[in-house]
């Protein structure tokens, strides 16, 4: 079972990335880059082992100095593949994390109807107070991503 209760365990550095850390902290975990250069709002760890065994790059955007984190976007790491633009990728997403955390309650009928625009259906999952939905943005190039978010809301 996938525990994203308290944050993202990056595996391969043996580091938890804590829901509510600020941006000061996340820069001193794992050694993260810049995402945009002289950019300190987008944190970026590349080539990372998460999920029980996924490589991926995780981005996290804190626009404001003291904003905490409350959601992270993983995608395909570029080192494997062609990056946000891997809907392979997204597809063998969808099906470890079916493994893991079990199927969204549509997914047997969805995965039948797969959107045509762009070729695989979209799903969220929820493990208690975490979402994990998948993401196409397909505005200007298609890019395919995970979104992990904590519940306002709960």
């Amino acid at each position: 079972m996938l525990d994203l209760s308290k944050g993202i365990f990056l595996e391969d550095r043996n580091i938890l990335i804590r829901w509510g850390a600020t941006r000061k902290q996340l820069w001193s975990l794992g050694n993260p880059v810049e995402y945009y250069k002289d950019d300190v709002s987008r944190v970026l760890w590349k080539n990372i082992i998460v999920l029980n065994g996924i490589k991926a790059d995780m981005l996290v955007w804190l626009p404001e100095e003291n904003d905490t984190l409350n959601n992270v976007s993983i995608y395909a790491a570029e080192s494997e593949s062609s990056g946000i633009w891997d809907k392979k990728w997204l597809v063998m997403m969808a099906e470890h994390l079916n493994k893991l955390i079990g199927k969204p309650f549509d997914y047997d009928d969805r995965i039948k109807n797969i959107n045509e625009d762009i070729g695989i259906p979209m799903f969220t999952w929820k493990t208690g107070k975490i979402t994990v939905s998948q993401t196409c943005d397909i505005r200007f190039t298609e890019g395919f991503w995970l979104d992990i978010y904590v519940d306002k809301n709960g």
